[in-house]
């Protein structure tokens, strides 16, 4: 699958299932965490997603 791809598919999925955490999002896609990480930051740099801090993990939630 190609980055592209990839990004696109991680997009559709935060806007259907929006504030999901990056594993979440990884184990619905069944792709690696650090594939979902690439996807975001591409989504992030376009402004098409932001993260939220969840103060009581270390992990993201992710917000259009």
């Amino acid at each position: 699958m190609s980055k592209e791809s990839l990004k696109n598919r991680v997009y559709e999925y935060v806007q259907a299932h929006p504030n999901k955490t990056e594993d979440e999002i990884a184990e619905a896609l069944g792709v690696s965490m650090i594939k979902v990480l690439d996807a975001l930051l591409l989504l992030q740099d376009e402004g098409l997603v932001k993260s939220q801090e969840i103060a009581t993990a270390s992990e993201k939630n992710i917000v259009l």
